[in-house]
């Protein structure tokens, strides 16, 4: 329950951080310069659809993938509702 609880408060702290914090954090993780990029514009400058597209260089396809590991190796959602 603790661990839960724990796991829970650090989540809500990534979607808090400032730029500089989540970029540390990304990097603590070893997430590559472009995933680190793409959780900055997603969860920073509220970034999507096309525009991240073309702010990253990716296509649809290879971002959705991309997102997708982001994701499950940090244990967030990245498209917040």
């Amino acid at each position: 329950r603790y661990n839960e609880l724990m796991e829970c408060k650090r989540i809500a702290n990534v979607y808090a951080m400032s730029e500089h914090e989540l970029r540390m954090y990304c990097r603590s993780k070893l997430l590559d310069d472009i995933d680190e990029e793409i959780v900055v514009q997603r969860l920073i400058y509220k970034r999507k659809g096309r525009d991240l597209y073309e702010k990253i260089g990716y296509s649809k396809p290879q971002m959705i993938r991309r997102e997708k590991r982001i994701e499950e190796k940090l244990s967030i959602k990245l498209k917040q509702t």
